[in-house]
């Protein structure tokens, strides 16, 4: 046999089964259909109302597939978009706390040196009270050589008084 030959018989032997699939199949779906059409009790005309039913159900269904589809895709871009959103809010959070950081430790400086101030500025007043009283002792001991009456002073007008009846006690040491 020559080449020819075999290619044509091999071709015409393809062309047959893909002919056979081709027409064998559809009636083999319609025998099987008309089976089950028989063993389901139902009339060919009941028959055929299911199946256009059944049709038209799958339409609508399609429909709902379609619009869900859709309305996926809107919600998955708003998903998207909240999901950047919520990065920059994390972001914006993650600066808050690191300026919070930061700001909590300027406070603790502050407050450090405001409580160094306010020991420096004790001393001063306990330094100035110190002097208030020797110099009050001072004076008013010397008065009280005059008036021996005269036991207290106090600060008025940022001047010493010399009392006989209240204010703080003079130590006078005569000797």
């Amino acid at each position: 046999m020559d080449k020819k030959r075999i290619i044509l018989i091999n071709s015409s032997v393809i062309l047959i089964i893909l002919l056979a699939i081709f027409f064998i199949r559809p009636a083999y779906l319609g025998y099987a259909t008309y089976k089950e059409m028989q063993g389901s009790d139902l009339s060919l005309e009941d028959y055929g109302k299911n199946m256009q039913e059944l049709k038209n159900n799958m339409v609508a269904a399609n429909t709902n597939l379609s619009v869900c589809y859709d309305f996926n895709q809107i919600l998955i871009g708003q998903l998207e978009k909240s999901s950047d959103d919520l990065i920059v809010c994390n972001k914006q959070v993650t600066n808050y706390a690191v300026s919070e950081e930061k700001s909590n430790v300027k406070i603790d400086e502050l407050e450090k040196e405001i409580e160094k101030k306010e020991d420096g500025l004790n001393q001063y007043k306990n330094e100035y009270n110190l002097l208030i009283g020797n110099l009050a002792n001072k004076i008013c001991c010397k008065m009280k050589i005059d008036n021996n009456k005269i036991s207290y002073y106090k600060i008025e007008n940022n001047n010493i008084i010399c009392s006989e009846e209240s204010g703080q006690e003079i130590s006078c040491s005569f000797g």
